[in-house]
């Protein structure tokens, strides 16, 4: 009997043995993996072999993608904040401190897409360098935020539109279709039904560039292209346009003293606007998901990369200098900054549309050059401490004679702004999902390319339904 009970007691400790091994091995393979990293050589050898979309993208094109996505919201929306409630006329330094470290960011990128011409963007870079976890979060944190942003913006666009609309032609346009029929709290918690149908112009655009997309990555480019120089050209006619009737004595004092919090003008306040602004030039790193698809990587990926952040902070600073310079900081909407400074002009009605279609176009490095003049006409045209946060450069605009038509030329540039940050956050998100396929971190249907039309058509389809599900509850 007791031979019994040590035979059952041996292998009893044998079996726990050999359960405790596996057990451990298990774990220590799984945590292997998740370290595990994707050696650069590997990567290099894919993309030469295994490519199966169209290098048709040269560095002008490229640039335009990346001013498509910077410039976008932020240029009409954290002018007028950072100038009215933190740092008054010096919001045009604030845009150059923003700038020179975005700058430095984009460098960074430029180096990685060099050596890995990979649509994956940081997602590649990280799995390359930290391992399988790490992009694996990465890639996490950049579809929350392309979805997300995508959501937000083609919101964003549909109340563009209906701004322009009543611009030009004075007609109301029914909030049934342009609102959701569901609205949330704060929380999230009650949910309740207003009675509309859909934000129809939302779904309608997103439908849209979802079209556009699958047609064609030269197609794409192409027409983002097209709006980026409409947003371009509303951004400079408000420069040059306002410039003249910037009132110097806007600019004093030009950074406004502290009034005893830490942020609330002063040095401190002109840094903190600096944080605010940065968001006007995020967006540079949807050149590198085009990587791909770019004709000569080498070459015209660092060119559109640092070329369209440029541009991008030259036009940030021409927008911000004009705006404050039209109307006192202190008075200016941050909701529409823009359309105030506008209003101050002569110009008007025609200008609010021309910028309303550059709002809908949007792009980097012409970006810079713009973001310079516009930040330093605006501070010259008004009071820094007047300016409306929320809509600066209309209240620029409104200092200025050209009146009606300067406002509808800002409005068409709005436009065109949202349309590009929208067309360029969806492409990256496709290219960021395919990169992932291939990695074998989402299923292979991610990486499905259309025989026709080279393009990751599933990617489109899915990235494309959330912004449209986003449309039928507010929260």
């Amino acid at each position: 009997m007791s031979d019994n009970t040590s035979i059952d007691n041996n292998s009893i400790t044998q079996l726990t043995r050999r359960v405790s091994l596996q057990v451990l091995w298990s774990c220590k393979s799984f945590a292997k993996q998740l370290i595990a990293r994707k050696p650069m050589k590997d990567i290099q050898i894919e993309i030469e072999t295994k490519n199966e979309m169209r290098r048709t993208l040269n560095w002008i094109q490229l640039t335009g993608i990346g001013l498509g996505s910077i410039i976008g919201a932020g240029i009409f929306v954290t002018s007028g904040q950072a100038a009215k409630e933190y740092a008054g006329p010096s919001v045009i330094i604030s845009f150059f401190i923003a700038g020179i470290v975005a700058l430095l960011a984009a460098l960074s990128f430029s180096e990685m897409a060099v050596m890995m011409a990979s649509s994956g963007s940081a997602y590649t870079y990280t799995y390359a360098a930290l391992g399988e976890y790490c992009a694996w979060i990465v890639a996490c944190n950049l579809t929350l935020i392309y979805q997300l942003a995508a959501s937000s913006i083609v919101v964003n666009w549909s109340s563009h539109i209906v701004h322009f609309i009543g611009i030009v032609s004075n007609l109301n346009v029914s909030s049934v279709f342009l609102q959701a029929p569901l609205i949330a709290d704060e929380n999230s918690i009650n949910i309740t039904v207003t009675g509309d149908v859909l934000n129809l112009p939302a779904i309608g655009i997103t439908i849209a560039i979802a079209i556009l997309l699958f047609i064609g990555i030269r197609q794409t480019a192409i027409i983002n292209l097209l709006f980026d120089i409409i947003k371009i050209l509303a951004l400079l006619i408000f420069i040059f346009a306002c410039c003249k009737y910037v009132n110097t004595s806007n600019y004093y004092p030009f950074i406004p003293p502290n009034k005893g919090s830490f942020n609330q003008f002063g040095i401190t306040g002109m840094l903190k606007g600096s944080t605010i602004v940065f968001f006007a030039y995020i967006g540079f790193e949807s050149v590198a998901t085009a990587a791909q698809e770019a004709d000569k990587p080498s070459r015209t990926l660092p060119i559109s990369l640092i070329g369209s952040l440029v541009i991008s902070m030259l036009i940030y600073l021409g927008v911000s200098t004009v705006m404050v310079g039209l109307i006192p900081y202190y008075l200016i909407d941050e909701d529409n900054p823009l359309t105030d400074a506008i209003k101050a002009t002569p110009y008007g009605l025609w200008l609010l549309i021309i910028m309303d279609l550059g709002a809908i176009a949007g792009s980097l490095v012409i970006s810079m050059l713009i973001y310079l003049g516009v930040s330093t006409v605006m501070v010259g045209l008004i009071p820094y401490y007047l300016i409306d946060e929320d809509n600066p450069l209309t209240d620029a605009i409104k200092a200025t004679p050209y009146g009606l038509w300067l406002l509808i030329i800002m409005d068409l540039g709005a436009i065109a702004g949202v349309t590009t940050v929208a067309l360029t956050i969806l492409l990256s998100q496709t290219r960021v999902f395919y990169a992932m396929a291939h990695d074998g971190l989402l299923p292979p249907i991610f990486a499905k390319i259309h025989s026709r039309t080279k393009t990751p058509w599933i990617s489109i389809l899915i990235s494309g339904t959330y912004p449209i599900l986003f449309t039928i509850s507010d929260s």
